[in-house]
Protein backbone atom coordinates (compact mmCIF):
# COMPACT_ATOMS: atom_id res chain seq x y z
CA UNK A 1 0.00 0.00 0.00
CA UNK A 2 1.10 3.59 -0.36
CA UNK A 3 1.06 6.24 2.36
CA UNK A 4 -2.33 7.63 1.39
CA UNK A 5 -3.94 4.23 2.08
CA UNK A 6 -2.64 3.86 5.67
CA UNK A 7 -5.23 4.06 8.39
CA UNK A 8 -4.82 6.37 11.36
CA UNK A 9 -4.15 3.36 13.61
CA UNK A 10 -1.46 2.05 11.28
CA UNK A 11 0.20 5.48 11.16
CA UNK A 12 0.08 5.63 14.95
CA UNK A 13 1.72 2.22 15.28
CA UNK A 14 4.46 3.23 12.77
CA UNK A 15 5.15 6.45 14.70
CA UNK A 16 5.36 4.57 18.00
CA UNK A 17 7.81 2.11 16.41
CA UNK A 18 9.93 4.97 15.04
CA UNK A 19 9.98 6.67 18.44
CA UNK A 20 11.07 3.38 20.06
CA UNK A 21 13.90 2.93 17.55
CA UNK A 22 14.99 6.52 18.10
CA UNK A 23 15.09 5.96 21.84
CA UNK A 24 17.14 2.80 21.31
CA UNK A 25 19.62 4.72 19.14
CA UNK A 26 19.86 7.41 21.79
CA UNK A 27 20.64 4.78 24.42
CA UNK A 28 23.27 3.20 22.21
CA UNK A 29 24.86 6.60 21.69
CA UNK A 30 25.47 6.90 25.43
CA UNK A 31 27.58 3.71 25.62
CA UNK A 32 31.25 4.64 26.26
CA UNK A 33 33.35 4.38 23.12
CA UNK A 34 36.49 2.27 23.36
CA UNK A 35 39.63 4.33 22.97
CA UNK A 36 41.32 2.14 20.43
CA UNK A 37 43.53 -0.84 19.77
CA UNK A 38 47.28 -1.27 20.12
CA UNK A 39 49.21 -4.21 18.71
CA UNK A 40 52.61 -5.85 18.99
CA UNK A 41 54.52 -8.28 16.77
CA UNK A 42 57.37 -8.54 19.29
CA UNK A 43 56.89 -12.22 20.03
CA UNK A 44 59.09 -15.20 20.89
CA UNK A 45 57.95 -18.64 19.74
CA UNK A 46 59.00 -22.23 19.29
CA UNK A 47 57.37 -25.66 19.11
CA UNK A 48 57.89 -28.91 20.97
CA UNK A 49 57.85 -32.46 19.57
CA UNK A 50 57.69 -35.43 21.95
CA UNK A 51 59.42 -37.76 19.46
CA UNK A 52 62.38 -35.38 19.44
CA UNK A 53 62.09 -34.44 23.09
CA UNK A 54 65.56 -32.88 23.38
CA UNK A 55 65.39 -30.74 20.24
CA UNK A 56 64.65 -27.04 19.96
CA UNK A 57 62.86 -25.16 17.15
CA UNK A 58 63.04 -21.53 18.29
CA UNK A 59 64.78 -20.28 15.13
CA UNK A 60 62.35 -21.82 12.63
CA UNK A 61 60.28 -19.52 10.38
CA UNK A 62 57.20 -21.63 11.14
CA UNK A 63 55.87 -23.66 14.06
CA UNK A 64 53.67 -26.75 14.17
CA UNK A 65 50.82 -28.15 16.22
CA UNK A 66 48.98 -31.47 15.92
CA UNK A 67 50.82 -34.66 15.05
CA UNK A 68 53.69 -35.36 12.69
CA UNK A 69 54.10 -38.26 10.30
CA UNK A 70 56.33 -39.85 12.94
CA UNK A 71 53.41 -39.73 15.40
CA UNK A 72 55.12 -36.91 17.25
CA UNK A 73 52.78 -34.70 19.26
CA UNK A 74 53.66 -31.07 18.52
CA UNK A 75 52.76 -28.05 20.60
CA UNK A 76 53.71 -24.40 20.13
CA UNK A 77 54.84 -21.86 22.71
CA UNK A 78 54.41 -18.15 22.10
CA UNK A 79 55.17 -15.17 24.30
CA UNK A 80 54.43 -11.63 23.08
CA UNK A 81 55.40 -8.32 24.59
CA UNK A 82 52.37 -6.32 25.57
CA UNK A 83 51.89 -3.39 23.17
CA UNK A 84 53.59 -0.21 24.33
CA UNK A 85 51.00 1.90 26.13
CA UNK A 86 49.15 -1.04 27.66
CA UNK A 87 49.68 -0.54 31.38
CA UNK A 88 47.88 -0.15 34.69
CA UNK A 89 45.99 2.91 33.37
CA UNK A 90 43.97 0.99 30.78
CA UNK A 91 40.73 -0.93 30.89
CA UNK A 92 41.19 -3.95 28.64
CA UNK A 93 38.10 -4.54 26.50
CA UNK A 94 39.37 -7.24 24.13
CA UNK A 95 42.50 -9.28 23.43
CA UNK A 96 43.26 -11.01 20.13
CA UNK A 97 46.21 -13.19 19.17
CA UNK A 98 46.29 -13.70 15.40
CA UNK A 99 48.30 -16.39 13.60
CA UNK A 100 48.67 -17.07 9.87
CA UNK A 101 48.51 -20.63 8.53
CA UNK A 102 51.28 -22.08 6.36
CA UNK A 103 51.43 -25.07 4.03
CA UNK A 104 52.74 -28.55 4.78
CA UNK A 105 54.90 -30.87 2.71
CA UNK A 106 58.31 -30.47 1.15
CA UNK A 107 57.15 -27.53 -0.97
CA UNK A 108 54.81 -25.99 1.59
CA UNK A 109 51.87 -26.28 -0.78
CA UNK A 110 49.82 -28.93 1.03
CA UNK A 111 47.01 -27.38 3.10
CA UNK A 112 47.20 -28.06 6.84
CA UNK A 113 44.65 -30.26 8.58
CA UNK A 114 41.63 -28.37 9.90
CA UNK A 115 41.60 -28.29 13.70
CA UNK A 116 40.50 -26.51 16.83
CA UNK A 117 43.48 -24.87 18.48
CA UNK A 118 43.52 -24.34 22.25
CA UNK A 119 45.35 -21.54 24.03
CA UNK A 120 46.45 -21.90 27.65
CA UNK A 121 48.71 -19.66 29.73
CA UNK A 122 52.16 -21.11 30.40
CA UNK A 123 53.04 -21.04 34.10
CA UNK A 124 56.83 -21.50 33.93
CA UNK A 125 59.60 -19.49 32.29
CA UNK A 126 61.06 -20.96 29.08
CA UNK A 127 63.68 -20.08 26.49
CA UNK A 128 62.84 -19.57 22.82
CA UNK A 129 66.18 -20.78 21.44
CA UNK A 130 67.47 -20.42 17.89
CA UNK A 131 67.48 -23.95 16.47
CA UNK A 132 65.57 -25.03 13.35
CA UNK A 133 65.13 -28.00 11.06
CA UNK A 134 66.31 -26.54 7.76
CA UNK A 135 65.67 -29.44 5.39
CA UNK A 136 62.36 -30.78 4.13
CA UNK A 137 62.77 -33.92 6.26
CA UNK A 138 63.63 -32.05 9.47
CA UNK A 139 61.08 -29.22 9.51
CA UNK A 140 59.25 -30.88 12.43
CA UNK A 141 62.43 -32.27 14.00
CA UNK A 142 64.56 -29.25 14.86
CA UNK A 143 68.07 -29.57 16.27
CA UNK A 144 69.59 -30.62 19.61
CA UNK A 145 69.13 -27.88 22.18
CA UNK A 146 71.80 -25.80 23.84
CA UNK A 147 71.63 -24.26 27.30
CA UNK A 148 68.46 -22.31 28.08
CA UNK A 149 66.35 -23.47 25.10
CA UNK A 150 62.88 -25.00 25.38
CA UNK A 151 62.28 -28.64 24.42
CA UNK A 152 59.51 -31.14 25.11
CA UNK A 153 61.18 -32.23 28.35
CA UNK A 154 62.98 -29.05 29.41
CA UNK A 155 61.77 -25.49 29.67
CA UNK A 156 65.43 -24.42 29.68
CA UNK A 157 67.85 -26.96 28.23
CA UNK A 158 70.53 -28.10 30.75
CA UNK A 159 68.99 -25.80 33.37
CA UNK A 160 65.41 -26.74 34.26
CA UNK A 161 62.77 -29.33 33.35
CA UNK A 162 59.10 -28.65 32.81
CA UNK A 163 56.95 -29.60 35.79
CA UNK A 164 54.80 -31.25 33.12
CA UNK A 165 56.54 -32.43 29.94
CA UNK A 166 55.20 -30.70 26.85
CA UNK A 167 54.72 -27.38 28.62
CA UNK A 168 53.30 -26.58 32.05
CA UNK A 169 50.10 -24.61 31.64
CA UNK A 170 47.10 -23.26 33.51
CA UNK A 171 44.14 -25.57 33.92
CA UNK A 172 41.90 -22.81 32.55
CA UNK A 173 41.42 -22.46 28.80
CA UNK A 174 42.38 -18.95 27.69
CA UNK A 175 40.79 -19.11 24.23
CA UNK A 176 40.21 -21.43 21.29
CA UNK A 177 40.10 -20.89 17.54
CA UNK A 178 39.20 -22.80 14.42
CA UNK A 179 42.17 -23.33 12.10
CA UNK A 180 41.00 -24.09 8.54
CA UNK A 181 42.56 -26.39 5.95
CA UNK A 182 43.81 -23.36 4.06
CA UNK A 183 47.18 -21.73 3.47
CA UNK A 184 47.51 -18.04 4.39
CA UNK A 185 44.38 -17.95 6.55
CA UNK A 186 44.15 -15.86 9.72
CA UNK A 187 43.44 -17.74 12.93
CA UNK A 188 42.32 -15.43 15.72
CA UNK A 189 42.13 -16.26 19.42
CA UNK A 190 39.82 -13.59 20.83
CA UNK A 191 38.33 -12.83 24.21
CA UNK A 192 36.38 -9.93 25.71
CA UNK A 193 36.34 -11.11 29.33
CA UNK A 194 37.99 -13.82 31.41
CA UNK A 195 40.48 -16.18 29.79
CA UNK A 196 42.88 -14.41 27.42
CA UNK A 197 41.83 -11.00 28.80
CA UNK A 198 42.57 -12.11 32.36
CA UNK A 199 45.98 -13.36 31.20
CA UNK A 200 46.84 -9.91 29.86
CA UNK A 201 45.49 -8.20 33.00
CA UNK A 202 47.70 -10.47 35.12
CA UNK A 203 50.73 -9.58 32.98
CA UNK A 204 49.97 -5.87 33.25
CA UNK A 205 49.93 -6.21 37.04
CA UNK A 206 53.05 -8.43 37.11
CA UNK A 207 55.05 -8.18 33.86
CA UNK A 208 57.57 -10.79 35.04
CA UNK A 209 54.79 -13.40 35.05
CA UNK A 210 54.30 -13.15 31.28
CA UNK A 211 55.33 -16.62 30.09
CA UNK A 212 52.95 -16.51 27.14
CA UNK A 213 50.70 -19.29 25.93
CA UNK A 214 50.90 -22.87 24.76
CA UNK A 215 48.99 -23.74 21.60
CA UNK A 216 47.75 -27.31 21.22
CA UNK A 217 45.61 -28.95 18.55
CA UNK A 218 42.52 -31.11 18.54
CA UNK A 219 44.35 -33.43 16.10
CA UNK A 220 46.83 -34.66 18.72
CA UNK A 221 46.59 -38.47 18.51
CA UNK A 222 45.86 -38.54 14.76
CA UNK A 223 48.99 -39.46 12.78
CA UNK A 224 50.20 -36.93 10.20
CA UNK A 225 47.34 -34.50 11.00
CA UNK A 226 49.28 -31.28 11.57
CA UNK A 227 48.91 -27.51 11.39
CA UNK A 228 51.65 -25.05 10.53
CA UNK A 229 51.83 -21.32 11.26
CA UNK A 230 54.21 -18.49 10.43
CA UNK A 231 56.48 -17.69 13.36
CA UNK A 232 58.10 -14.47 14.54
CA UNK A 233 61.05 -15.31 12.28
CA UNK A 234 58.87 -15.34 9.15
CA UNK A 235 59.21 -12.57 6.57
CA UNK A 236 55.46 -11.92 6.66
CA UNK A 237 52.32 -13.09 8.46
CA UNK A 238 54.03 -13.01 11.85
CA UNK A 239 51.96 -13.45 15.04
CA UNK A 240 50.20 -10.28 16.21
CA UNK A 241 48.91 -9.54 19.70
CA UNK A 242 46.25 -6.80 19.70
CA UNK A 243 44.68 -5.22 22.78
CA UNK A 244 41.56 -3.09 22.55
CA UNK A 245 41.36 -0.75 25.51
CA UNK A 246 39.82 2.28 27.14
CA UNK A 247 41.39 4.60 29.70
CA UNK A 248 40.50 4.45 33.37
CA UNK A 249 38.96 7.47 35.05
CA UNK A 250 41.49 10.25 35.45
CA UNK A 251 43.36 9.40 32.24
CA UNK A 252 42.94 10.29 28.57
CA UNK A 253 43.78 8.39 25.39
CA UNK A 254 46.68 9.69 23.33
CA UNK A 255 46.37 7.15 20.53
CA UNK A 256 49.40 5.32 21.92
CA UNK A 257 48.14 4.77 25.45
CA UNK A 258 46.64 6.64 28.39
CA UNK A 259 48.11 9.82 29.85
CA UNK A 260 47.67 11.42 33.25
CA UNK A 261 48.02 14.82 31.58
CA UNK A 262 44.35 15.10 30.75
CA UNK A 263 42.64 18.26 29.55
CA UNK A 264 41.70 18.99 33.17
CA UNK A 265 45.26 18.35 34.37
CA UNK A 266 46.69 20.72 31.76
CA UNK A 267 44.19 23.35 32.84
CA UNK A 268 45.24 22.87 36.47
CA UNK A 269 48.89 23.29 35.43
CA UNK A 270 47.90 26.37 33.34
CA UNK A 271 49.94 25.03 30.42
CA UNK A 272 48.57 27.87 28.28
CA UNK A 273 51.19 30.08 29.95
CA UNK A 274 54.81 29.79 28.80
CA UNK A 275 57.01 27.94 31.26
CA UNK A 276 54.22 25.88 32.79
CA UNK A 277 53.95 22.18 31.95
CA UNK A 278 52.11 19.00 32.89
CA UNK A 279 54.52 16.19 33.71
CA UNK A 280 53.48 12.56 33.28
CA UNK A 281 55.98 10.21 34.98
CA UNK A 282 54.33 7.12 33.53
CA UNK A 283 52.12 4.41 34.99
CA UNK A 284 50.91 3.97 37.59
CA UNK A 285 51.68 7.49 38.88
CA UNK A 286 49.56 10.57 38.32
CA UNK A 287 50.75 13.91 36.92
CA UNK A 288 52.54 16.84 38.50
CA UNK A 289 53.01 20.43 37.38
CA UNK A 290 56.11 22.38 36.50
CA UNK A 291 55.29 26.02 37.20
CA UNK A 292 58.09 27.84 35.40
CA UNK A 293 56.13 30.98 34.59
CA UNK A 294 57.07 33.69 37.13
CA UNK A 295 53.41 34.51 37.72
CA UNK A 296 52.75 31.02 39.15
CA UNK A 297 53.92 28.73 41.92
CA UNK A 298 53.33 25.07 42.77
CA UNK A 299 56.08 23.07 40.99
CA UNK A 300 55.75 19.40 41.95
CA UNK A 301 52.09 19.77 42.95
CA UNK A 302 48.98 19.14 40.86
CA UNK A 303 48.23 22.78 40.08
CA UNK A 304 49.98 26.02 39.25
CA UNK A 305 48.51 28.81 41.33
CA UNK A 306 49.07 32.56 41.50
CA UNK A 307 52.46 33.58 42.87
CA UNK A 308 51.49 36.10 45.53
CA UNK A 309 54.08 38.85 45.20
CA UNK A 310 52.77 40.41 48.42
CA UNK A 311 54.28 37.62 50.51
CA UNK A 312 56.38 39.05 52.03
CA UNK A 313 54.95 42.56 51.90
CA UNK A 314 57.81 44.61 50.44
CA UNK A 315 55.69 47.76 50.66
CA UNK A 316 56.78 47.88 54.33
CA UNK A 317 60.49 47.68 53.62
CA UNK A 318 61.19 51.44 53.95
CA UNK A 319 59.27 51.88 57.18
CA UNK A 320 55.72 52.67 56.04
CA UNK A 321 53.99 50.45 58.61
CA UNK A 322 50.55 51.10 57.16
CA UNK A 323 51.38 50.34 53.53
CA UNK A 324 49.03 48.03 51.68
CA UNK A 325 50.22 45.57 49.03
CA UNK A 326 48.06 44.51 46.08
CA UNK A 327 49.20 41.44 44.14
CA UNK A 328 48.95 41.40 40.34
CA UNK A 329 46.97 38.20 39.88
CA UNK A 330 48.40 35.67 37.42
CA UNK A 331 49.05 35.69 34.55
CA UNK A 332 50.20 39.20 35.51
CA UNK A 333 53.28 39.57 37.69
CA UNK A 334 54.37 42.06 40.33
CA UNK A 335 52.44 44.16 42.85
CA UNK A 336 51.35 47.68 43.71
CA UNK A 337 51.75 49.55 46.98
CA UNK A 338 49.20 51.90 48.53
CA UNK A 339 51.33 54.16 50.71
CA UNK A 340 50.61 56.36 53.71
CA UNK A 341 51.04 60.13 53.54
CA UNK A 342 54.70 61.00 53.27
CA UNK A 343 55.54 57.86 51.34
CA UNK A 344 55.43 57.09 47.66
CA UNK A 345 55.58 53.79 45.76
CA UNK A 346 58.87 53.76 43.89
CA UNK A 347 58.22 50.46 42.11
CA UNK A 348 59.74 48.42 44.93
CA UNK A 349 58.41 49.77 48.22
CA UNK A 350 56.77 52.76 49.92
CA UNK A 351 59.70 55.13 50.06
CA UNK A 352 59.95 58.33 52.06
CA UNK A 353 62.37 59.76 49.49
CA UNK A 354 60.87 61.20 46.31
CA UNK A 355 63.02 61.30 43.21
CA UNK A 356 62.34 63.91 40.52
CA UNK A 357 64.47 65.37 37.75
CA UNK A 358 67.66 63.96 39.32
CA UNK A 359 67.10 66.07 42.48
CA UNK A 360 66.38 64.46 45.80
CA UNK A 361 63.74 65.97 48.02
CA UNK A 362 62.88 64.98 51.56
CA UNK A 363 59.24 64.30 52.02
CA UNK A 364 57.20 66.00 54.74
Amino acid sequence: MNVREWSCCEIGRWCAHAIFLGAMCLCCATVPVRAGSLSSTQCSDTFLNNVHASNNNGGAPTFFTGESGENGIMRALIRCDLPAGIDARVQVAQVTLTLTTAGLGSTGTTPPTAAIESLRAVTEAWGEGDKAGLTTTTYTVGQPCTAGEATWNQRQCSIANWATAGGTVSGTLSASASSPALIGASVAFTGVSGGIVDDVLNWIAAPSSNFGWRISSSTEGASAQAQRFNSSEASSGRPVLAVTYGCKSGFEDTGTGCTACTTAAKAACVTSQAGNACVDPGAPSSYSCTCGNPAYTGTGTQSCTDFNACIPNHCLDAGDTGALCTDHVAPATGYDCTCDAGFVFDGMTCSDRIFADDFEAIGP
